[in-house]
């Protein structure tokens, strides 16, 4: 370093222009952990409605002829 001096490090003089290299990286990480912030919440209650609005279907009743097939196959896998 004490032969080039300090512009081998290409570090950029915080001043003018050359400061947004040092505020905008943090104002970004900032702007998006506020982002996630407000929209991670939206986003759980819009998932838990859509969950609650989608009920299971009513399950169906068996024909006595379906019943009496089923019951057959039951107990002859159960021994």
């Amino acid at each position: 370093m004490t032969q080039y001096g300090p512009a081998v490090l290409g570090r950029p003089p915080a001043n003018g222009f050359n400061l947004t290299v040092y505020v905008l990286p943090p104002a970004l990480l900032i702007a998006g952990l506020i982002l996630l912030a407000v929209v991670l919440p939206r986003w759980r209650r819009r998932g838990r409605a859509r969950s609650a609005a989608a009920s299971p279907p009513a399950p169906e009743q068996l024909n006595p002829l379906e019943a009496r097939r089923l019951e057959d196959e039951l107990s002859r896998w159960s021994g």
